[in-house]
């Protein structure tokens, strides 16, 4: 490489070249970071999902779209989305699990780790969005009326229930509310919050409902409970953008 290069030092031309093919070759290689090929990022991603723990939250720092399919639908979700370390390498997956924040529905950044990451001492802000297939056979209509019946018990969706901010609510044999709208012969969303009383420091609520021929999940803390419309239609709007940004 040497004897090459002082043989073309008089020459611009070849050492311009030069350098370009070098730039090929290390780039071919895996050398140079950001010019690895999409497959190689893919194994990476799939390497780094088997090595990661459950905890601590580690965000996926990278902005690059992870591309997967659910149900059959394609989407494009940028890498610091995920809750762990994405697989997706535009297979047919099973679902996938992203982090995001209130009310701004973003992923990790550098601007937001401290809420992204629990540091800053206020409220939870964060919420997890889980989006699963809906398991074959089992229409998403009849998943929710299947989730009904396991929060609530086997209670009759279809009873009379006290209405509360437009949502009718019940309680399961837990001692966690119920709240759950219907329509025509469907439950066409549930949320199963925990008491608000201890021993429950931080009490949830995950909200179900579906979306594109899928079950979609969402975890907030229940001080967010008044805003679960708001959250619902933010949680579509986002999921909509990374759908058509798939196109």
């Amino acid at each position: 490489m040497k004897h090459l290069l002082r043989r073309s030092v008089g020459n611009p031309t070849q050492v311009a070249l030069l350098a370009i093919a070098v730039v090929m070759v290390m780039s071919h290689l895996g050398f140079l970071p950001g010019w690895s090929h999409p497959n190689d990022r893919c194994e990476q991603a799939a390497e780094a999902a088997e090595s990661a723990l459950p905890l601590p939250y580690m965000p996926n720092k990278s902005f690059d779209p992870v591309f997967l399919r659910v149900s059959g639908t394609r989407y494009a979700i940028p890498g610091n989305y995920f809750r762990y370390p994405p697989i997706g390498c535009d297979t047919e997956e099973g679902g996938f699990l992203l982090r995001v924040l209130l009310p701004t529905f973003e992923g990790w950044t550098r601007e937001n780790r401290e809420q992204m990451e629990g540091r800053d001492g206020g409220p939870q802000m964060t919420m997890n969005v889980l989006l699963n297939a809906t398991r074959p056979g089992l229409e998403p209509d009849a998943d929710l009326l299947h989730a009904f019946g396991v929060y609530a018990k086997g209670a009759d969706p279809f009873g009379h229930y006290p209405v509360e901010n437009g949502f009718f609510r019940t309680n399961s044999d837990r001692g966690s509310d119920i709240f759950f709208k219907r329509e025509g012969s469907v439950v066409s969303l549930l949320i199963d919050c925990s008491p608000k009383q201890p021993p429950f420091r931080n009490p949830q609520c995950a909200q179900f409902s579906w979306y594109r021929d899928s079950t979609l999940k969402i975890t907030y803390a229940r001080i967010h409970l008044s805003k679960s419309e708001e959250i619902q239609r933010g949680a579509e709007a986002m999921l909509d953008a990374f759908v058509e940004r798939a196109k």
